[in-house]
């Protein structure tokens, strides 16, 4: 509740207070495109740099495992990821979606999109 108040107060006060429309359109534009850019970026920019750093610094963690890294069966049955790991390796020391994180994506949509 407190997020929605905090992003919409200022639309309600240009809007009904002041009553200038010029101001609530750069507003609206500000709080529509500019705020979803920087949204866009920190979920898709931030994550691919990061695996960009990973990269470029090399990685220890990834096990010998044989040359296939196209996601197919191995020898012993294992699934191998891309980059040479093994699927349940990179699945085991992946980020814990935890119990909150669905109504916080939910009131993330809410309040981008007003719905």
């Amino acid at each position: 509740m407190f997020q929605f108040v905090n992003s919409y107060a200022s639309l309600f006060f240009i809007a009904f207070w002041s009553r200038s429309f010029t101001r609530l359109q750069f507003q609206l534009f500000f709080v529509m495109f500019i705020g979803q850019l920087v949204q866009n970026f920190v979920e898709l920019g931030v994550p691919a740099l990061t695996r960009w750093i990973r990269s470029v610094g090399g990685r220890r963690d990834v096990p010998a495992a044989s040359a296939m890294s196209d996601g197919k069966a191995s020898e012993n049955g294992l699934i191998i990821a891309s980059g040479g790991e093994l699927q349940m390796h990179s699945e085991s020391v992946a980020k814990v979606y935890d119990e909150f994180a669905l109504s916080e994506d939910y009131l993330e949509m809410t309040i981008q999109f007003g719905n």
